[in-house]
């Protein structure tokens, strides 16, 4: 093979690398277990300067939902009970107006004492059943 093929080659499969090396979407873990953690309203403020547009909770904390209304920014709750889900359609102003895009089920559920991956999908399927009731 000639050495301008074997160049072409090279740089055609370094270019490829880079294309599946690509993210997404990159974003950040909102925990506030810890102390002296700055307030909701203060992180709303720090993620909008840095323009972060991808956030996960693990809560629906009001207050956070509250200072993160109207921003556009999508969020990903995770740890959610049932009964909770049934509040994101009632007319209070932060579950409307602040964009949660995804509803996760399972979070670090092989770490737990107990394993307990066996239940996420029953546990996915009881989310599923209750969005479905309350949408109707």
């Amino acid at each position: 093979m000639g050495s301008r093929l074997k160049l072409v080659l090279a740089v055609f499969l370094l270019l490829q690398l880079f294309d599946f090396s690509r993210g997404n979407k990159v974003g950040i873990a909102y925990g506030r277990n810890g102390n002296n953690l700055p307030s909701p309203d203060q992180v709303a403020q720090l993620v909008q300067s840095h323009n972060i547009q991808y956030f996960r909770i693990y809560d629906t904390d009001t207050g956070v939902l509250n200072a993160f209304k109207n921003t556009g920014i999508e969020f990903t709750v995770t740890g959610v009970p049932v009964p909770v889900i049934r509040r994101f359609l009632s007319p209070d102003p932060f579950y409307q107006d602040t964009k949660i895009t995804h509803i996760a089920v399972g979070n670090e559920v092989t770490e737990s004492p107990d394993n307990a991956a066996n239940l996420v999908l029953p546990a996915m399927r009881n989310v599923v059943s209750a969005l479905k009731k309350v949408a109707c």
